[in-house]
């Protein structure tokens, strides 16, 4: 987490017992299996900001090996 500077991510990360954060698979969110669009999985890639679901709120990541 020493990576993150997004300040509401790590209050709400350290503060909150749900989960907060899901992978996108095949253009999707994980947790609520909303389909994202095309850019925004992009920009999602490329790892350079936190970004949220817009349908159920939680922070998205890549992982490259769960699109395998």
């Amino acid at each position: 987490l020493s990576l993150i500077t997004d300040k509401n991510f790590l209050i709400q990360y350290e503060s909150d017992e749900d989960n907060i954060i899901a992978c996108i698979s095949r253009g999707s969110c994980t947790n609520c299996f909303s389909s994202l669009p095309d850019q925004f999985v992009f920009d999602i890639k490329k790892g350079k900001k936190l970004y949220s679901c817009t349908d159920c709120g939680v922070y998205l990541y890549y992982d490259e090996e769960d699109e395998n």
